[in-house]
């Protein structure tokens, strides 16, 4: 594998760390590797490609769409350097797209490599008609998250992203009309009671009138504006719903909320945590870890599962499909309702060796089968197949 890599570096909340552990694993494989720092700048932009030029690449990983660079108006830079680019869709491809890049994939298949962690999105690319679509899970790098003997501070935590939906919902109700609105009032309510069910079914149950505006449709911004309220709105009243709706201890939460700050919650806000330096130890802390899916995830799983798995921290998550191809014994660890996340909670926190053995199982099924290093193997192996298969 002794070939020469372009990795993108940019901000974002995951991002960053998922190419920074790629970075790793990728050098672990025997890979020269380019870190191109993804500049609002066009000038520092334009002298990061400069170097790449000379340094001739094999081919470029991306988080989603982050190396299309136009070098004009109609080629990105990589594609006209002839290097194919590995595109990292660890979020809905959609919320972060627009017409010209969707045109561009299918007008040069070739070019693109595209691995897509939920299915819904990886089929509706294979249905737009663009190639090389393949599927991939996230992972974990246990360089930063392992397993050590750690003293729980305290019984239930959540780390993540959480925040007041007033201002979403406002924004929202001022730029759709009030029959798209309900609509969306009710998709968010049928989500909370329910958050083990795909958003996009409940979408097409509810919208009883059958509004066209709320028809998917991957190339109508204005579909995608409403799925982008939908994630946003739907997943923050989401996490706040079961923060508060905990019956027995109170949740410590990590999150951009300051550490002490009272807000009327249930959380004690324990403040932001460092992910490099700081989450494995946050989740070592907690009897049980509590995960509560964003609303773009249909069947797919979000990082702190493998995470907190290789940590070897015990954690409870709403069910996702994807869960099954991680660990057969899934079932004990998930919840379809509030009501069955505080039987669980109330559960697992009596029963600590059954905590503990099950921490334990998910950890060996992690490390074994989802780790960066494993993803990278798979990747390169697509790829190679895929030139192998290749006519000419």
């Amino acid at each position: 594998m002794a070939q020469k890599v372009c990795t993108t570096k940019s901000s974002g909340v995951i991002a960053p760390h998922v190419m920074a552990a790629f970075e790793r694993s990728l050098k672990g494989f025997g890979f020269e590797v380019m870190p191109i720092t993804m500049y609002d700048n066009r000038d520092l932009l334009r002298d990061e490609f400069m170097k790449a030029i000379q340094w001739e690449p094999n081919f470029a990983f991306s988080y989603a769409h982050q190396g299309i660079v136009w070098s004009n108006e109609t080629d990105p830079v990589f594609r006209r350097m002839g290097v194919p680019l590995v595109m990292l869709h660890y979020d809905c491809p959609f919320l972060t797209s627009h017409p010209k890049i969707l045109k561009e994939y299918a007008d040069h298949p070739d070019a693109y490599f595209h691995f897509i962690w939920d299915r819904t999105y990886l089929d509706e690319y294979k249905r737009l008609g663009i190639k090389n679509v393949f599927p991939i899970m996230l992972a974990t790098d246990p360089k930063v998250f392992s397993a050590q003997q750690t003293k729980p501070e305290y019984d239930l935590a959540f780390v993540g992203s959480i925040a007041s939906t007033d201002a979403l919902r406002a924004k929202r109700e001022t730029k759709h009309p009030v029959a798209i609105n309900e609509v969306i009032d009710r998709v968010i309510a049928e989500k909370i009671a329910h958050p083990s069910m795909p958003v996009l079914e409940i979408v097409a149950r509810e919208n009883t009138a059958g509004l066209a505006e709320l028809v998917p449709d991957w190339h109508n911004e204005d579909w995608v504006a409403i799925f982008l309220a939908l994630h946003a709105e739907g997943t923050a009243a989401q996490r706040v719903a079961y923060i508060n709706g905990t019956i027995g201890p109170a949740p410590h939460v990590f999150s951009g909320i300051a550490k002490g700050t009272s807000d009327g919650s249930r959380a004690v806000h324990e403040g932001p945590v460092d992910y490099q330096s700081g989450l494995a130890s946050a989740y070592r802390k907690a009897k049980v870890n509590l995960n509560i899916s964003a609303f773009q995830l249909e069947h797919s799983l979000n990082n702190r599962i493998f995470d907190a798995a290789a940590a070897g921290a015990f954690l409870l998550t709403d069910h996702r499909e994807d869960l099954a191809k991680v660990w057969s014994g899934f079932d004990a660890i998930t919840y379809h309702s509030i009501e069955q996340l505080n039987e669980r909670v109330a559960y697992y926190l009596s029963h600590e060796k059954e905590r503990r053995e099950i921490a334990e199982e998910l950890q060996r099924a992690v490390l074994q089968s989802h780790t960066y290093d494993h993803r990278t193997q798979y990747i390169y192996n697509t790829m190679v197949d895929t030139f192998e298969a290749s006519p000419g």
